[in-house]
């Protein structure tokens, strides 16, 4: 059981991570990191929503619409509850809107990374 715990832990970290920022840090007892990671999350999407920038849908299947989909999909929980509260449907005659929406996916794309960063501390390896 020890080895297969051993095996797995890395992907539930970035699981953890990814579905909520921060969380894989956490774990890992990592909490500066952590806290800094899912406060950064946060603030990017937030400014991103205050922008009036849109959380991303997929319409239609053209490479720049997936993208932004799976960009902002990256927030994990905090883009099922922006949609199910329903924010980021993004304002496009706004001057804020194309800002907004690069917040938004850059929260995502962020935290993808983090989580990333997640798993590779829990397999081992070593961050300068």
């Amino acid at each position: 059981m020890g080895a297969f715990w051993h095996k797995l832990k890395p992907y539930l970290v970035f699981a953890l991570s990814w579905a909520v920022p921060g969380t894989g840090h956490f774990a890992q007892k990592k909490y500066v990191r952590g806290s800094v990671f899912l406060g950064g999350t946060l603030l990017l999407l937030g400014i991103g929503l205050a922008l009036q920038g849109q959380l991303g849908v997929l319409y239609d299947h053209t490479p720049l619409t997936v993208l932004k989909f799976l960009g902002s999909l990256g927030s994990g929980v905090f883009y099922l509850a922006a949609k199910a509260a329903g924010l980021g449907a993004g304002n496009p005659s706004a001057i804020t809107f194309d800002i907004g929406t690069t917040y938004v996916v850059a929260a995502g794309l962020m935290n993808y990374l983090v989580a990333f960063h997640a798993f590779e501390t829990a397999k081992g390896v070593r961050h300068v």
